[in-house]
């Protein structure tokens, strides 16, 4: 909103530099003066632009900028809530916009804020490989909690009971996949509202914010590291909560078009101010329909009250079985994709899905692919080099234990042990079980391309493809060009190119 060209984004006065040549906005002058060069001729390129949208503070870096991103801060938030902690709001800001962390430093060095710029990327790094252990965990939470769901007296079913739509898919893969869909959902919420821009939430309205946002769930799982009353741990607050984001994700809610007030084809510049009055004075939550397969509630059956009781009659009296999650799983499921642990003597903190990009979430992906989902038909344990599962490890059945030496096998962590679980990890009769195993990443084509190579290839392909037959004066131009390549990279050098 900062930065809107009809609104706050607009110059006081805009700057004429000749009869056809102006600029009314913030952006438009931050994209002109990264182009010009400071002292003569030849000179260097600013490096920062800071522009002030009546109270917000916005820090353009060249080297971003044309990315979309940028640092701002809201300084009328800021001040009301006045938090003057040494390391708090108000000093923070102070030192991130201040001239030391923007000046170069002696001898040429960089500035300052490039060490916070480059913290922040190796954290990223860091986070991916994080978060693909969290949602290996988060798989074999949901698919277990399932699982012990249909165990219960009052649905009491078992996997072979349950026909899948597709006979030739077993139980065991489709809860797998039903159970990675619904993580992805979660995933892409969470990108999506750290990414305002995207427009697929209404991050910007109070209500939003509130009654149904990501932010709020993550709060909520925030203050307390288990559940520990049996109605907070069995209830479906949780579960229902993100159930209505999804559907209004998917369905939409007062989008546009639907309304007396929205913008028709047909309408003047009067009744259009008009509207644009009335709408602002009455906003009310909207959200545009995504009417993607991801969120589509036929893509996951087994997870909530789509599956129908085999014992009953689905003409004359149906029966839907609960496969609600509860809120214990779910609990531990948003702690694992939005918290991160703290190194020894530093606290932890959220995950922030700003800083992550199709790189890391692609390396998270990509290691997913690595992973098989099976049903254990007897005790298993698990066997790893050095005891250490990190790099691939192996199921084998408890009663073999005692063939392999003592620190081959896997022992139950730290968060085990605060669940009174000690010793060699095993995996009772029934189980689920994530686990690295089989080639189903070599026979997708499931590889992502290191960020160095795409960059690389993708700058030269395009300098040589946008010099060719273009006149000296012409700016270059990437229209009209098309990526033909079919493989999961492809969407990383598309990614690349606009940069």
């Amino acid at each position: 909103a900062a930065i809107d060209a009809t609104g706050p984004g607009r110059l006081l006065t805009p700057l004429r530099l000749s009869a056809s040549e102006s600029y009314e906005t913030g952006t438009d002058l931050a994209s002109w003066l990264f182009q010009s060069e400071l002292g003569a001729a030849n000179g260097p390129h600013p490096r920062f632009v800071l522009l002030l949208c009546g109270g917000v503070i916005l820090l353009a870096d060249r080297h971003s900028w044309h990315e979309g991103r940028y640092l701002a801060a809201n300084l009328d938030t800021a001040l009301l809530r006045n938090d003057r902690a040494q390391l708090g709001e108000l000093a923070t800001i102070a030192a991130l916009f201040s001239l030391d962390m923007l000046r170069p430093g002696d001898n040429d060095q960089s500035p300052a804020i490039d060490a916070v710029l480059k913290s922040s990327s190796d954290n990223a790094v860091a986070v991916s490989s994080e978060l693909r252990y969290g949602l290996q965990r988060s798989v074999e939470i949901i698919a277990n909690e399932v699982l012990a769901r249909m165990a219960e007296p009052s649905n009491n079913v078992t996997p072979d009971a349950i026909a899948s739509p597709d006979p030739s898919l077993p139980f065991a893969r489709e809860l797998t996949r039903e159970s990675l869909r619904y993580l992805y959902r979660i995933l892409f919420l969470l990108y999506a509202e750290a990414r305002p821009e995207l427009g697929i939430l209404p991050t910007d309205d109070e209500s939003y914010e509130a009654g149904y946002s990501m932010a709020r769930l993550r709060e909520l799982v925030e203050r307390d590291e288990e559940l520990v009353e049996e109605e907070a741990r069995n209830g479906f607050h949780l579960f229902h909560s993100l159930d209505v984001l999804f559907n209004k994700v998917n369905f939409g809610h007062r989008e546009h078009g639907t309304e007396p007030d929205d913008d028709q084809p047909g309408d003047d510049e009067e009744t259009r101010k008009a509207k644009a009055k009335r709408r602002s004075e009455d906003r009310g939550l909207r959200f545009e329909p995504l009417r993607s397969e991801l969120f589509e509630p036929k893509a996951i059956r087994l997870i909530g009250t789509g599956v129908l009781d085999p014992a009953s009659d689905e003409d004359t009296d149906p029966r839907w079985l609960d496969f609600r999650l509860r809120n214990t799983a779910l609990h531990e499921v948003l702690r694992l994709l939005t918290m991160k642990k703290g190194k020894r003597g530093e606290r932890g903190g959220f995950i922030s899905y700003r800083n992550l990009g199709i790189n890391q979430l692609g390396a998270v992906y990509e290691g997913l692919m690595s992973y098989t989902g099976i049903i254990a038909q007897e005790e298993l344990c698990e066997v790893a080099r050095g005891g250490d599962p990190a790099e691939g490890s192996w199921l084998i059945p408890s009663r073999r234990m005692d063939q392999y030496p003592d620190i081959a096998l896997v022992q139950y962590g730290e968060a085990d042990a605060r669940k009174g679980l000690r010793g060699v990890k095993k995996y009772p009769k029934g189980s689920f079980v994530y686990r690295l195993a089989g080639r189903d990443r070599e026979t997708s084509a499931s590889y992502y391309t290191p960020e160095s190579l795409t960059k690389v290839t993708v700058e030269l392909a395009l300098k040589h493809r946008l010099d060719q037959d273009r006149a000296p004066e012409a700016p270059p131009s990437g229209r009209g060009l098309r990526n033909c390549s079919s493989t999961r990279s492809a969407n990383q050098h598309l990614d690349r190119a606009p940069s």
